[in-house]
């Protein structure tokens, strides 16, 4: 497995140099480790260089930057890097489960990334959601003074999408009582009016349904009706600027952009919306008993 850390926010061939480390902490303790991580990325960041962390373990897996992962896979032909660090959408199982392949490539449980104690996990449709949500709950708790003291205590994955057909769909909702006691699913609203329930994210109501309610569903509209998905959540401007498509590379990019390009880096709307939306996310867990 391998971390590629790049946040020079002026890339430049000519100054840029990568590093490679294997194994670079397994003489630190786990504590030690997680900050050796942090002080690698912010460093990257400031010097303007990119870090190749070449490793098998667990703690330098840090949930809120799975879009930094690169699986090296073996192949009959020889190794293979893998871009992305889920699985492709032919598995409604398998997608479903955002950490298989690195639990797999690790050897660990889901238990050494998810402490339900601590935080509750937010599961999304896709991995842009989940770039946008998790460099603003990182935004949030470095910024918002409400936050500083007391971190957003939820962590978002993506489930490669909530799927067309319902048996997949409901193999999604039973894989996801697999990862987690009580799953929470924030989904888009695809309704293109109110009448319309053949829309996928009230297809995947009914198969929840259907199976007797097991997972708890936010749907976006629920907190703003305006909110149909999480692009919605963007100032027109902004909107224009880093949230044209579902293009994991614009929302890398952008979180990038919000975590080292300083407050103003965004609109005011937009820090409303995201806020307005986390703490709308924040108020219905809370109805919900562990």
């Amino acid at each position: 497995m391998a971390f590629f850390d790049n946040w020079g926010s002026h890339f430049s061939l000519n100054k840029n140099i990568i590093y490679v480390m294997d194994e670079p902490s397994t003489h630190l303790s786990v504590p030690a480790r997680k900050e050796f991580r942090r002080f690698l990325k912010e460093y990257a960041h400031k010097n303007h260089v990119t870090f190749v962390l070449a490793t098998h373990d667990p703690f330098l897996v840090d949930t809120d930057h799975l879009d930094e992962i690169r699986i090296v896979e073996k192949e009959t032909e020889g190794s293979v890097i893998k871009n992305h660090f889920n699985y492709p959408l032919n598995n409604a199982i398998k997608d479903s489960d955002a950490l298989d392949k690195i639990k797999r490539s690790l050897g660990v449980g889901q238990h050494v990334f998810h402490n339900p104690q601590k935080h509750r996990i937010i599961f999304v449709e896709g991995i842009t959601d989940y770039c946008y949500l998790s460099a603003f709950k990182l935004y949030f708790n470095k910024h918002n003074p409400q936050f500083k003291d007391n971190p957003i205590p939820f962590t978002f994955l993506p489930i490669s999408g909530l799927k067309k057909v319902s048996n997949d769909m409901e193999e999604t909702i039973k894989k996801l009582c697999e990862l987690d006691n009580h799953p929470i699913v924030l989904t888009d609203d695809d309704r293109k009016c109110v009448f319309n329930q053949q829309a996928t994210s009230e297809r995947f109501k009914k198969a929840n349904k259907y199976l007797g309610n097991p997972i708890t569903i936010l749907q976006l509209s629920d907190c703003d009706r305006r909110f149909k998905q999480i692009e919605d959540c963007f100032s027109a401007n902004d909107r224009n600027k880093y949230a044209k498509n579902k293009r994991m590379e614009l929302a890398m990019a952008f979180k990038t952009r919000l975590l080292y390009g300083g407050k103003d880096a965004i609109e005011k709307q937009t820090k409303r919306n995201f806020l307005k939306l986390f703490k709308w996310i924040a108020w219905a867990t809370n109805l919900i008993k562990n």
